[in-house]
């Protein structure tokens, strides 16, 4: 199945949004725990919530990034801008010699006017050995988040207001 079929099976059955955005605060969550050293590595890789890989369109390499937004309906520029963001991630994970890949997924959830609203959600998945250096963990983790050269807003998640002030950044953070 071509990774624009796999998109097209996965929006006609698409997560939860909600499950989506619980899911990535659990994991923010998580992150924030790990840098404060409340978590070790090894609790936060057991205790990131699990993954529906099965309603997801993973892409190993990044060569097909930008073609495949294309194909799934993103317009040139935002195609460009999103394939640009998450390859900087991907490269900088593998600069550190980890395996990391593309995820994408599709949700929906029903607005107030009953309405279907859909997203598309996208991130670079990757594992830090949990027997590097917690230090070293969280500078590989903050060279990988802010790969493009400044944090997105969903790649804050994780960082005290605090910690944001001592981050690399190009953009005033919300």
């Amino acid at each position: 199945m071509s990774l624009v079929e796999r998109a097209r099976a996965t929006a006609l059955s698409p997560k939860d949004h909600t499950e989506i955005v619980k899911r990535q605060q659990l994991a923010n969550e998580l992150v924030r725990q790990f840098y404060a050293g409340k978590i070790d590595l090894a609790t936060l890789a057991k205790s990131l919530p699990k993954r529906e890989e099965e309603k997801e369109i993973i892409i190993e390499f990044a060569g097909p990034v930008y073609g495949f937004l294309r194909r799934i309906g993103l317009d040139r520029e935002n195609a460009k801008n999103l394939a640009q963001e998450e390859r900087a991630h991907f490269f900088k994970a593998r600069e550190y010699g980890l395996n990391p890949y593309f995820v994408f997924e599709i949700s929906q959830d029903i607005d107030q006017n009953g309405q279907k609203r859909h997203y598309f959600n996208s991130f670079v998945f990757f594992e830090i050995p949990q027997n590097v250096d917690p230090q070293k963990a969280k500078q590989i983790m903050s060279e990988i988040f802010s790969a493009p050269g400044f944090f997105s807003v969903d790649n804050l998640g994780g960082y005290s207001e605090d910690d944001k002030k001592s981050l690399p950044s190009d953009k005033e953070f919300p």
